[in-house]
């Protein structure tokens, strides 16, 4: 790993035969969401393939981004003060009971003092588990929402999610002294569906909003005070919202969503109790993502395929996409998935725990809770995606042994097959050398992302590489012989 200060470096490589073979990782470390006009350039002797040249658009992770966006800038306009919980209220309803609850009706710039912002919900309580309340919006009570179909949503949570998640990430807060956790499932949340579907197979489907967990009876007025996550119901006929939700559809998401988002409220409480900030959106939603992978949460019968098509997107050109800056994307939350995996495969799920406690965020938190700069994290990382599976060392931390990655990756090409969303290649290198011995390969880099370039000579010798960027990009560059 050489570290270019100047953004500037140059590479003698040897080519003893000619048939020799070599990777660079161009890293850039700066955490800004800047992009970096980078190239790389051979001499007469060596050939540099091309990144891939068709720049595609980041794919918006949509409405939850949305919603924790909101969270953290309603939460920081609160008072530290306002952060004391409400006096905790015995609360042990019997079945069919109904109770009001204050559900956000937009994920983009709620006002947490607006009545017209909250939508007001009257809900019976229809599923009563040990660990989990299921009210249902009275509003969409019928046949489409069966008591075996609650039995089946609340009893995967009570039994398997619950566990699975508290022993990962920590407990989460319960300050309205139930003993539970509480599941709406609203119409609400189908209203914010504008679209039937979207390209990955994802609608909104839930999320868990911050506030609830804090107390003021004029800046924050609306908050439930409890314990509870927001869910779509099943909705064929699409009464509710544009989004076609039909039961099986919404039986199938429910492992998913609820996996991910008791991740956030477990992060949400306890930086909470330990007056600490929330934690940085990318990781956060890394971590919840990974509880999906710990909950073995499937899509179209395939475990932890939806994860896979993430990451497959980054990986295909994961130059153009900031790993910590910028707005939220599906690329960006494969990306932080993808580096999750690896934190646990390197140093097991007790990092998990370690991360949501805190009280660091982001990038130092990373670095203390691993004991590891973040530039030889990031080099580690990126060098592992890219050596992962080869053959070419042995060494676990290049490798991944809890994902096969370009096993993976050629999963999400075969389901976009006949579609302009995964036209790339692994990591973004063309299968094809420019022709001639003369070879220059120029892209945009984002801040923390890294580009991969393979490097041939078509005669024995040594031959430099030149590797060029703005100083400010904070270039590391990783050399490995392939061959």
């Amino acid at each position: 790993m050489s570290t270019l200060a100047s953004g500037e470096g140059s590479f003698d490589l040897s080519f003893e035969d000619g048939s020799e073979r070599y990777a660079l990782i161009v890293q850039s470390l700066n955490a800004g969401s800047g992009t970096f006009p980078l190239t790389v350039s051979g001499s007469v002797a060596p050939e540099v393939r091309s990144l891939s040249a068709s720049a595609r658009a980041a794919t918006p992770a949509g409405q939850e981004a949305q919603i924790r966006a909101a969270e953290r800038r309603a939460i920081t306009r609160l008072p530290g003060i306002s952060r004391r919980r409400r006096p905790a209220l015995s609360d042990d309803p019997p079945l069919g009971s109904t109770r009001t609850f204050n559900v956000v009706n937009r994920t983009t710039a709620p006002i947490l003092t607006n009545r017209a912002h909250f939508d007001e919900v009257t809900a019976t309580l229809r599923y009563k588990g040990e660990r989990t309340l299921i009210y249902v919006d009275t509003r969409a009570e019928g046949p489409n929402v069966t008591n075996a179909l609650l039995d089946q949503v609340g009893d995967r949570f009570d039994d398997h999610t619950y566990g699975i998640d508290r022993s990962a990430f920590g407990e989460e807060t319960d300050i309205d002294a139930n003993g539970r956790v509480i599941v709406l499932m609203t119409a609400t949340v189908n209203a914010l569906n504008t679209e039937q579907t979207v390209e990955d197979g994802g609608i909104f489907t839930g999320f868990f909003f911050g506030i609830d967990l804090l107390f003021h009876p004029t800046l924050n007025p609306f908050a439930n005070n409890a314990e509870i996550f927001y869910t779509l119901v099943p909705d064929p006929d699409k009464l509710f919202g544009a989004a076609e939700v039909s039961v099986q559809d919404f039986a199938e998401q429910m492992d998913g969503v609820l996996a991910h988002e008791f991740e956030h409220m477990i992060n949400a409480g306890i930086r909470l109790d330990a007056d600490a900030p929330f934690e940085t959106v990318w990781l956060d939603e890394g971590l919840a993502h990974f509880a999906e992978t710990l909950n073995g949460v499937t899509f179209n019968g395939r475990v932890d395929f939806q994860n896979t098509l993430r990451s497959a997107l980054w990986l295909q050109q994961p130059y153009g996409q900031s790993l910590v800056s910028g707005d939220d994307t599906l690329e960006r939350r494969g990306a932080a998935w993808l580096l999750v995996a690896y934190l646990v495969d390197r140093h097991g799920t007790g990092i998990l725990r370690q991360l949501v406690a805190g009280p660091s965020t982001g990038i130092t938190n990373l670095e203390i809770e691993t004991g590891t700069s973040f530039s030889v994290l990031f080099h580690r990382f990126t060098a592992a995606l890219f050596l992962d599976g080869q053959g070419i060392t042995t060494d676990p931390v290049f490798n991944f042994s809890n994902l096969d990655l370009r096993q993976q990756f050629q999963a999400a090409k075969t389901w976009w097959a006949g579609t302009d969303r995964l036209p790339g290649s692994y990591l973004g290198v063309k299968a094809g050398t420019l022709p001639g011995g003369l070879g220059s390969a120029g892209i945009s880099l984002a801040g923390s992302s890294p580009a991969y370039f393979d490097v041939g000579a078509s005669t024995p010798g040594n031959a430099p590489v030149v590797v060029q960027a703005a100083p400010q990009s904070n270039l590391q560059v990783t050399i490995i012989r392939t061959q």
